[in-house]
């Protein structure tokens, strides 16, 4: 069972245990991503009243493990009355990674982080950060150095950062996330002290699978297309004394774009321009236009999933977390991979009703292609052996996992 409590003033008051209910109790964790939980109380429910702003502590705790499940504080607390006279209040509570939404940083230019014997220069800039955030919140909101591991060929010699009075969530999340890729959270040690953690990956592969017939309820796939370019326009710094920059056409036939023709054959031209400010030499112009337009032909792939977590019942041996790695399969949607879960909505009060997206997987443009026309194959040759196109309903796809 998951139970919820808050704190005052050190004074624990139950919110959802076996004597007391919320409802619609979500909790939302997302990647790189405060955490949010969001339920309905009523008068009737002896912490009514308790619900303060930014100083209400919450917990949700798993009874039989002692994992928690959120960790943070109230943000609003907002009464209603409907038409029939019902009262009400919407509570809205953050996680403790929104702490760092309470400090500021100062300004300072921009200089290289490389770090000393004992630090990278990734962690000695995290520590900056982290300092001067402690140095302006109360005991309960400060967070400490744990895990930053993230090292890319872009930090092997430090990190160029600087200040402009950002908040300390933006100068940790915006200048490093956002820059470097990789993953972060705000968790609790065994000490009961909050880490920063910033690593590649901070989950781990596990063996439970998420496939059809054990405890997958739904899925569906979804192929982000909104920056597809067949035709790149590369330029490079601004030419001296104008606001025309550096074009390929010198080392590219007298054009100043160039093509992806495989793509083009598809989805006809498409085009797009990249700017590097840096580049000062055509036929460098060019291979970084390559690189890039290469690039482009990786597509996001996301999957959304309503999955049974079956390690509440003691059938799987893995919970599904934020993080971590599963082995996914349905062969009806065409989906075998191990993928990440990057986004879970835990319903409280109903566990087995908690949804699960997985993503994000790199395909290549010319991959869909090739995917859609073997589907449109296996669909028709499957429908020529059954003698006629027949529905995969719920029912069937229910009474499968069943």
């Amino acid at each position: 069972m998951l139970e919820a409590y808050i704190e005052n003033d050190g004074v624990v008051g139950a919110l959802r245990d076996r004597h007391h209910a919320i409802a619609s109790a979500k909790v939302t964790r997302q990647q790189n991503a405060i955490d949010s939980f969001k339920f309905t109380i009523y008068p009737n429910h002896p912490s009514y009243r308790s619900l303060l702003p930014f100083t209400t502590l919450v917990k949700v705790v798993d009874a039989s493990s002692g994992k928690a499940r959120f960790d943070g504080r109230v943000l609003s607390a907002a009464p209603s009355m409907d038409s029939k006279g019902l009262v009400c209040s919407e509570v809205t509570c953050a996680g403790v990674m929104g702490y760092l939404n309470d400090s500021r940083q100062g300004y300072a230019e921009e200089r290289q982080w490389s770090g000393d014997g004992s630090r990278t220069g990734m962690q000695a800039y995290v520590d900056a950060v982290l300092e001067r955030h402690n140095s302006m919140v109360e005991p309960h909101k400060r967070i400490y150095r744990g895990d930053v591991t993230l090292a890319t060929h872009e930090t092997s010699d430090g990190v160029f950062k600087g200040f402009q009075r950002e908040s300390s969530l933006d100068a940790l999340v915006k200048k490093l996330a956002d820059v470097y890729g990789g993953e972060q959270r705000v968790r609790r040690d065994g000490a009961g002290l909050l880490r920063f953690d910033y690593a590649e990956r901070l989950g781990q592969v596990r063996s439970t699978p998420i496939a059809l017939g054990h405890n997958m309820q739904s899925a569906s796939r979804s192929l982000a297309f909104d920056e597809v370019v067949t035709r790149l326009w590369p330029l490079g710094k601004k030419l001296d004394g104008s606001d025309d920059r550096l074009t390929v056409s010198s080392v590219n036939g007298g054009l100043e774009y160039i093509d992806d023709e495989e793509l083009q054959a598809t989805y006809g031209i498409i085009g797009g321009t990249e700017t590097w400010d840096d580049v000062e030499v055509p036929s460098n112009l060019l291979a970084k236009g390559r690189e890039f337009l290469a690039a482009k032909r990786a597509v996001a792939e996301s999957t959304k999933i309503t999955a049974l977590d079956l390690s509440l019942i003691g059938i799987d041996p893995d919970e599904i977390q934020l993080y971590d790695w599963y082995p996914c399969r349905n062969e009806l949607i065409g989906l075998d991979a191990t993928l990440e879960v990057v986004k879970q909505v835990i319903d409280i009060s109903e566990p087995h009703k908690s949804t699960y997206e997985f993503g994000t997987l790199s395909r290549t443009q010319t991959w869909r292609v090739r995917a859609m026309r073997d589907a449109v194959r296996a669909a028709a040759e499957s429908a020529a052996a059954a003698g006629s196109v027949s529905a995969i309903t719920t029912e069937w796809i229910e009474q499968n996992i069943n």
